[in-house]
């Protein structure tokens, strides 16, 4: 590891390094650590993974490392993408068995109509209703027949979005897109923390494809305590950087 940092507590004048700075989210990735910060104070902190220091191959994506700097965060919401299969449809998302073709599954769209849903796992094989049933069963230790919504997207019920925001306004312009990389839980440990919520803060973490994976009861925390809005400042450091408290009466 690099010389400790600790994050400074940031201007106070309504600039850009100002009201909104006293408050941040900073994760080390080294540390497997993520803060919330308020004027420099340390308000929670959590165990969080994000990818490997190195590069590390992988099906359907690479183990990528999580790219460091200044970012703002957009919001916390829904997400899904068409580079997971799993992922193509929101966690929530409103299913049920096909009606004219056995065996098979359908996701409501957003105006409401069926549609078929298609979804191979992770040893190629596509997802009947009778093999989401089970997995569901064994995911969630429940015996309630075909479930009524999409569990498995790879990215939890929500993620925090965040971008680069490189003219400094504090506000996502066109030419600021979000970061493919975002602060989120997984489904397995969704299922765990229902299933078992005595061992919610017990729940193994494991290293990502860039993003940074968090325990879901640390989500709730944080959202609860002010983190993860909208204009808030998200530090990504450096892999050899390493968090220490200052032990100097007044020193940010």
């Amino acid at each position: 590891m690099a010389s400790p940092q600790t994050p400074d507590k940031g201007k106070t004048d309504g600039t850009r390094d100002g009201a909104a700075d006293r408050e941040q989210v900073h994760f080390y990735p080294g540390d497997k650590l993520l803060l919330y910060i308020v004027d420099g104070e340390v308000q929670l902190s959590a165990e969080a993974w994000g990818g490997p220091p190195v590069r590390e191959p992988d099906e359907p994506m690479d183990y990528l490392t999580t790219h460091a700097g200044t970012f703002v965060i957009d919001g916390i919401m829904p997400y899904s993408t068409k580079t997971w299969p799993r992922s193509r449809i929101r966690w929530g998302t409103p299913i049920r068995e096909s009606r004219t073709r056995a065996g098979k599954i359908e996701y409501r769209t957003p105006s409401g109509g069926w549609r078929p849903l298609v979804v191979k796992d992770e040893d190629g094989s596509e997802f009947t209703a009778l093999k989401l049933t089970e997995r569901h069963e064994k995911m969630y230790g429940l015996s309630s027949g075909f479930p009524k919504t999409w569990f498995l997207n790879d990215f939890g019920p929500k993620a925090v979005r965040y971008y680069e925001d490189r003219n400094q306004n504090r506000k996502r312009d066109p030419n600021e897109p979000l970061k493919g990389e975002m602060i989120h839980t997984t489904p397995k440990g969704e299922a765990e923390t229902e299933h078992h919520p005595q061992d919610a803060r017990k729940l193994q973490l494991t290293k990502s494809h860039g993003c940074i994976h968090i325990r879901p009861i640390d989500r709730n925390d944080f959202i609860s305590a002010g983190a993860f809005r909208q204009g808030m400042t998200l530090v990504i450091h450096q892999y050899d950087e390493s968090y220490r408290p200052s032990t100097r009466k007044g020193a940010q």
